[in-house]
């Protein structure tokens, strides 16, 4: 079963299907594994910062930047890939700057093993393994063995594409859901998504509070504003453009290892727009951009050293210049302080529990949402894994699908007027999105967070056909919508 579960992420699926077979019944023991590769990330980062060169207050704001960006820690406890990806880049980069710096083999030879098997442990570092083979390549041109490894790493790269990356279902391949980016073209489009993602960028990095969408001239919607809009978006890519060519210059100056490092930070960087101008990888979308973090994280001690080593270090400049560093490191603290981790919890035995008998055997259930994985997980009732070969060919792959009893899922939204005969009420578990992240780094419209959809669609037909919610219960994450029909059946 689980090898049809692993999507982007093969051997990161074999690991957690085995860690999760230790103890199956505790949800801590499962977020356990991305918990300890968030904490060795830190250090890692840490260690990365002593080695490429920087001094101490670089070292200091960058290791608390990997400590305390809302991104990071919000995903700090999900069972998902993003700490480790976090933890895997970090340790590459380590590699890379220790074998620049020393010359030895071992650190080569740990970058080409590390970057082989992160190609198939997330699909999303494949792009950062790529450019890692790329610098080797040019860096190493006249060492057998840097160019040995950099044809590991590129041969792992297209090992991965070939054998999953290519094989992905369609709605993995979408860059944007239709609700978040708005058309491509047009100066008010333009504006309005260059505000989106670098808002989201910012956020989830540095925890900017998200403006989009509360001032008119981002959004740039009516036709007066259009040229406000396309002087925004001319500006928005002038100011990247500048950022760029600023960090590329303060690279350049840098001695080894810092400054190989750094092209390959900007490398990653590069990567992780050239991905979204193609609408292969969301940028902006918070989790979605963990795996170029220690890449940011990098360039960011690269310019807070430059900046440092240009500040006065006597008489009352030194003494405001240190102040000013003490302010920086207290701000990026606060960011952990207001942005703290933080788990979506769905306790879908509570509300099952707080029905009680009212949910008899002539009761018909709908689980959707993504209540389905909680009821699968907490053994609720019967479920079934469907993949992506099956008959209803799930959008993202795989699912998780509740029956009980007699396919109700499939025959009430088919013919809801039978539903009417054949059971005495119908039971609606979704998830309550009202219950947003506190830190709420990820970019959403309003649209997200309505009833979900599939919940909707089933509400909907069955009050198409006289059927009326009655009651609804709520537990923690969960909502629950008791319909009862009150006409005669068909009307």
């Amino acid at each position: 079963e689980v090898s049809h579960l692993t999507l982007t992420t093969p051997l990161l699926s074999y690991f957690l299907a085995g860690w999760i077979r230790l103890d199956p019944s505790s949800s801590w023991w499962a977020q356990l594994p991305g918990l300890l590769a968030s904490i060795a990330a830190i250090y890692v980062v840490w260690l990365l910062a002593v080695e490429i060169g920087v001094g101490l207050f670089a070292r200091l704001a960058v290791t608390l930047m990997a400590a305390c960006s809302p991104g990071a820690v919000e995903y700090s406890l999900r069972i998902k890939e993003y700490p480790s990806e976090l933890l895997i880049g970090a340790l590459l980069l380590y590699g890379l700057a220790r074998w620049r710096r020393t010359g030895h083999l071992v650190p080569l030879v740990w970058i080409g093993i590390g970057g082989a098997l992160a190609c198939f442990w997330s699909g999303s570092l494949v792009a950062f393994v790529g450019v890692l083979g790329i610098i080797i390549a040019v860096v190493g041109r006249r060492q057998r063995a840097a160019l040995g490894v950099a044809v590991v790493l590129f041969g792992s790269c297209a090992a991965a594409v070939l054998s999953y990356l290519s094989h992905l279902p369609p709605r993995l391949n979408v860059f944007w859901a239709p609700q978040e980016l708005h058309g491509v073209g047009g100066a008010a489009n333009t504006s309005r998504n260059l505000a989106l993602i670098g808002t989201g960028v910012a956020h989830g990095l540095a925890g900017v509070p998200l403006l989009v969408g509360r001032f008119p001239l981002v959004l740039a919607l009516t036709a007066s504003q259009i040229r406000l809009g396309e002087l925004e978006a001319l500006l928005e890519v002038l100011g990247l453009l500048a950022g760029l060519v600023a960090v590329v210059a303060l690279v350049r100056r840098r001695v080894e290892p810092a400054g190989t490092v750094g092209v390959a930070a900007l490398g990653i960087i590069g990567a992780a727009i050239g991905g979204a101008v193609l609408g292969r990888s969301p940028l902006g979308g918070g989790r979605t951009d963990l795996w170029w973090y220690p890449a940011a994280w990098v360039l960011s001690a690269l310019v807070l050293d430059a900046v440092a080593r240009r500040m006065p270090a006597y008489g009352t400049a030194g003494s405001l210049a240190r102040g000013g560093g003490i302010a920086v490191l207290a701000c990026i603290a606060l960011i952990g302080v207001l942005f703290p981790a933080w788990y979506p919890h769905e306790n879908v035995r509570a509300a099952r529990a707080a029905i009680g008998e009212r949910l008899g055997p002539d009761a018909a259930v709908v689980v959707a949402g993504r209540i389905p994985f909680t009821w699968a997980y907490e053994g609720v009732g019967p479920f079934r894994i469907v993949d992506a070969t099956g008959a209803r060919r799930p959008t993202n792959g795989f699912a998780v699908a509740v029956s009980q009893p007699h396919g109700v899922e499939a025959s009430i939204v088919a013919d809801p007027s039978s539903a009417c005969h054949r059971f005495t009420g119908v039971f609606v578990f979704t998830s309550d999105d009202s219950l947003a992240s506190p830190s709420a780094y990820r970019i959403a419209s309003p649209a997200a967070f309505r009833l979900n959809p599939t919940a909707r669609a089933v509400v909907d037909s069955l009050e198409h056909h006289g059927w009326r919610v009655t009651t609804t219960w709520r537990s923690p994450g969960v909502v629950v919508l008791e319909m009862h029909h009150h006409g005669v059946c068909g009307a």
